[in-house]
């Protein structure tokens, strides 16, 4: 039979003693980690990131809209709509160096509901989107923002018109548009469908 029993049972005894003595130290840890981790937040708050109110509202409140952070670091706000419902094709740009709004050349058409994509030309491609909340009518017209000239221009119609779809860009820079519907009533779910933007933009 194995002799090994009071080996365990001592062995268990000295655990039992120790352990009172292992708690305290464990916690005095805890206690040094917790500190050393508030005092490196205190102190470095600002690099890990927070929160602060810009000094400048939007110009238009919205919802449904679109924002797109550009290359020179602005962010443009596109369509959505208003407090009353009204559908916009006013964009307006957010400086973040110096927290203000500015107004920019509207859309050609207003647009709730849309995307919004950066192309690797600097460009930004907006598509589709919804016209009216009273009609069955989704648009399938896109156009192009050029940040060069401050302007817009009409891009053409992809094969179905939509809202709240997905707008991907490819690698070899075309624009897959899918998904989304099509009208506010008896609206349909679209699962596939495709616009790619071929040649220079």
């Amino acid at each position: 039979m194995c002799r090994s029993v009071p080996l365990l049972r001592h062995h268990s005894h000295v655990n039992d003693r120790q352990t009172p003595a292992i708690f305290v130290l464990r916690f005095v840890l805890f206690s040094i980690l917790i500190t050393t981790f508030q005092l490196s937040v205190a102190s470095a708050g600002p690099n890990l990131g927070s929160w602060t109110t810009p000094p400048q509202s939007m110009l238009i409140p919205r919802t449904n809209h679109t924002a797109t952070l550009l290359p020179n670091g602005q962010l443009m706000v596109a369509g959505g709509t208003d407090a009353t419902g009204q559908f916009l094709n006013a964009i307006e740009f957010f400086d973040p160096f110096t927290g203000t709004w500015s107004a920019g050349p509207p859309m050609n058409i207003p647009r709730a509901q849309h995307s919004a994509t950066l192309l690797p030309n600097g460009k930004v491609l907006v598509a589709g989107g919804a016209l009216s909340f009273t009609t069955n009518f989704a648009t399938p017209i896109t156009e192009l923002y050029d940040p060069v000239t401050n302007s817009w221009s009409l891009a053409g119609n992809f094969n179905e018109a939509r809202f709240e779809h997905a707008a991907v860009l490819l690698q070899d820079g075309r624009v897959l548009i899918f998904g989304g519907r099509n009208g506010f009533e008896n609206s349909e779910d679209l699962t596939q469908g495709s616009f790619a933007v071929g040649g220079d933009l």
